[in-house]
């Protein structure tokens, strides 16, 4: 499943789509007519998102709030998405160097 959402995102990211969905059969679509009419019965589709969308609400935090949002996370790709947003978006060099001191901190605990 992770190698799945890993081609996902580099598909979102290569094609600039807003959504795609996947079948059972790990295939790809962009249209969702499409994708449901590749399913059999009973299947259901998967949607993946860009996780710059996911992570677009951080615009509206301050920096002490990204900290607050950030501690409990657990995945590098997760700080790493946020990091990907802020330096393309925002770019708050004290938000950024939080993102980088967080990845830091996570791959120390590997």
């Amino acid at each position: 499943m992770e190698e799945q959402k890993q081609l996902a995102k580099e598909l979102l990211q290569e094609t600039g789509a807003s959504v795609l969905y996947m079948n059972p059969k790990g295939e790809f679509f962009t249209v969702k007519n499409l994708a449901e009419n590749s399913l059999e019965k009973g299947e259901k589709l998967q949607e993946f998102k860009p996780e710059t969308t996911e992570h677009s609400e951080t615009k509206e935090m301050t920096v002490s709030e990204l900290e607050a949002h950030i501690e409990p996370l657990t995945e590098v790709s997760d700080v790493e998405a946020l990091l990907e947003y802020e330096q393309n978006h925002e770019n708050r060099k004290t938000a950024i160097s939080l993102l980088e001191d967080k990845i830091a901190e996570l791959k120390d605990e590997e």
